[in-house]
């Protein structure tokens, strides 16, 4: 009976320390997203800003402007994605050093 509590905590640990590696993975794609689109966005500004310089009569070329429109759209759900599985991640270590514990607790 006790072995089989015990391999259920390692099954309970072993589930928590595969929802912590997922999450790290989901908040590393979504940082290096992010990075991705902050640079996009600075040569859209760039390019915005050449040519508005360049060319102080005309209107922007409206591709230019709908890209930096659609760029910081997403950066707040990039946001999100990284808040949620970073919480994630925190909650799933630990329950998973909770589950250590009490399996150090069972076997003194």
């Amino acid at each position: 009976m006790e072995e089989k509590k015990q391999s259920k905590l390692e099954q309970l640990a072993d589930r928590y320390k595969i929802s912590a590696l997922i999450s790290a993975v989901i908040t590393a794609i979504s940082y290096i997203g992010q990075i991705a689109m902050v640079s996009n966005l600075a040569k859209e500004t760039q390019h915005l800003t050449e040519y508005t310089t360049r060319y102080p009569s005309l209107t922007p070329p409206a591709d230019i402007s709908s890209s930096i429109a659609n760029t910081q759209q997403l950066i707040p759900l990039l946001n999100a994605i990284m808040a949620f599985a970073g919480i994630v991640f925190i909650v799933s270590i630990l329950c998973y050093l909770f589950c250590g514990i009490l399996k150090a607790s069972k076997e003194d």
